[in-house]
């Protein structure tokens, strides 16, 4: 009976990792972005943080006001970014 119970858990769990979704990061990208919401922005680049595991982009960007405000942008995924 121990055999059977232990090919059964096999069964199960073989199963349950196969149908399970892939996990692709540990980030989410509609958590974090809204990709129906694209924001153009216009600036200068001011620096460029290359962290593990995260790149930031540190960017001056004029307000309506004329105030320049330092933004700081973290990519995406690296194969959905764009030039």
């Amino acid at each position: 009976m121990k055999a059977r119970n232990l090919l059964m858990f096999m069964f199960i769990a073989m199963a349950m990792i196969a149908l399970a979704p892939p996990a692709s990061a540990h980030h989410s990208f509609a958590a974090e972005y809204n990709a129906d919401n694209p924001v153009t922005l216009t600036g200068s680049v001011t620096k460029m943080a290359w962290i593990n595991p995260h790149a930031w982009i540190y960017i001056d960007v004029k307000k309506p006001d004329g105030a320049v405000e330092n933004l700081r942008i973290g990519p995406s995924r690296r194969d959905l970014q764009v030039r």
